[in-house]
């Protein structure tokens, strides 16, 4: 038995041989190279950057410093089983990427070299570069015209370089955001490449697995720990940027750029969760006294109506409770749910509900999510045992217990304890109280 995907005519087990061939090469040629770069070319290459703030859930912790390779392994990983199997997509999909991949590695030998990267803005004026020239440079490419491209709608060459150099720009900054936990931007990409892989037509399959190798053999060495650290290597500035841009451009040459918002949700919904708090909410509550009271200037922005703890998305997760683990696990659930409805698309739905279906899709996500800013702390009693709750969420199927304590036997029950909702910082703030005057 052979199952075809419906519309493309793609047979599994008549292409499948061929693309496991290739795929299994790359990620051996990926781990192969990230053992030169260790031992031999870069041994030093490792980030002096030290991250600080109060919304990390593990601030004052230290962590690894582990070998920012991640990126230029990813690219000779790829690059050689593009060679190999002269694959034309593959190659223009990494000559598109190259600006932000330089960028990218910039910034990381400065980390590198001095302990931080490029300035925020030196960074954007970057991306906006890079972007362009990757834009410029697959539509010269001539992308596939197929049912879910816009250029089967649109035959204007400079709307078309406007619309890949959005999608682009914003699919790259948010898996440069998502790379703040093991394993977590190449494994969301890996899982966007896998539905082009099972779905795409013509080129798009072989083109996705030359491309989701190279991610496979970086996350062999990148996984992430439950408790214990697995990871042995970074991704680095120059990784997360790169594979951002190759999921986007094979996407874009292949003809299903219009199902980008599902391939790569979760980045977008990582990207548009700092774009949208961090630099419109944030300073706006900066500069209006309405809205951040009289001390609207130097309060604590946690304290303003915001709708996350802390962006990107994967921070927020963090700090609710569920730890880096779990957070990696939801995400990663969450990409194969809008991968799912992308392989609907293709299959039975036409490309503006396609479109349709993943705004919708991002809004529910990003609904759920941010339900989980509000908490509160409650009493439960369980099997004779009395117990203070710290809870976020206000539905109870989707809410996360951040932490409890035990009321030892015969003891009273602070006052603080009950009543209605909280913002997160009068929470974690009423919390702290609570845990001195309960535990031992």
């Amino acid at each position: 038995m052979n199952l075809v995907i419906p519309r493309t005519g793609i047979g599994l087990r008549e292409t499948g041989g061929h693309r496991i061939g290739f795929f299994a090469g790359a990620s051996a040629v990926t781990v192969l190279a990230i053992g030169a770069l260790l031992w031999r070319l870069l041994p030093g290459f490792v980030s002096g950057e030290n991250k600080t703030g109060h919304y990390r859930a593990r601030a004052g912790r230290r962590s690894r410093r582990l070998p920012l390779v991640g990126g230029p392994a990813i690219l000779a990983g790829i690059g050689a089983a593009a060679i190999a199997s002269d694959s034309e997509p593959t190659l223009a999909c990494l000559v598109a990427a190259a600006a932000f991949f330089l960028g990218g590695l910039v910034d990381d030998l400065l980390k590198a070299r001095r302990g931080r990267g490029l300035s925020e803005r030196a960074s954007m004026m970057v991306a906006v570069f890079s972007a362009a020239w990757a834009s410029g440079w697959l539509l010269a490419a001539e992308p596939t015209t197929g049912a879910f491209a816009l250029a089967n709608w649109i035959d204007n060459s400079v709307l078309l370089a406007g619309w890949y150099f959005l999608l682009i720009l914003a699919i790259a900054l948010g898996a440069g955001f998502s790379d703040g936990i093991d394993s977590l931007a190449a494994g969301l990409g890996l899982i966007g490449l896998g539905a082009l892989w099972i779905g795409g037509a013509g080129s798009a399959g072989e083109t996705a697995a030359l491309i989701g190798a190279g991610l496979a053999g970086f996350l062999a060495l990148n996984l992430p720990g439950r408790g214990r650290r697995l990871a042995l290597i970074y991704l680095g500035d120059s990784g997360a940027l790169l594979i951002g841009v190759l999921l986007a451009g094979t996407a874009i040459l292949t003809g299903y750029d219009l199902l980008l918002p599902l391939l790569a949700g979760v980045w977008i919904l990582e990207g548009a969760s700092s774009l949208v708090q961090a630099k419109l909410l944030v300073p706006l509550y900066r500069r209006s006294r309405r809205l951040g009271g009289v001390d609207h200037r130097t309060r604590p922005y946690q304290h303003f109506r915001l709708p996350f703890i802390a962006t990107p998305l994967h921070h927020h997760l963090d700090i609710c409770g569920l730890g880096r683990f779990r957070t990696v696990s939801v995400l990663f659930a969450l990409q194969v749910v809008f991968s799912g409805l992308a392989l609907l698309s293709i299959a039975v739905l036409s490309a503006w509900q396609a479109v349709l279906l993943a705004v919708v899709a991002c809004g529910l996500a990003w609904l759920a999510i941010s339900s989980l800013r509000t908490a509160r702390i409650f009493l439960r009693e369980r099997a004779g045992r009395r117990e203070i709750v710290f809870r976020h969420g206000r539905w109870g199927f989707l809410s996360i217990e951040r932490d409890r304590l035990t009321v030892p036997p015969g003891a009273d029950v602070p006052g603080e304890v009950g009543g209605g909702w909280l913002d997160p910082s009068t929470a974690a703030a009423r919390w702290d109280r609570l845990r001195t005057r309960v535990e031992p």
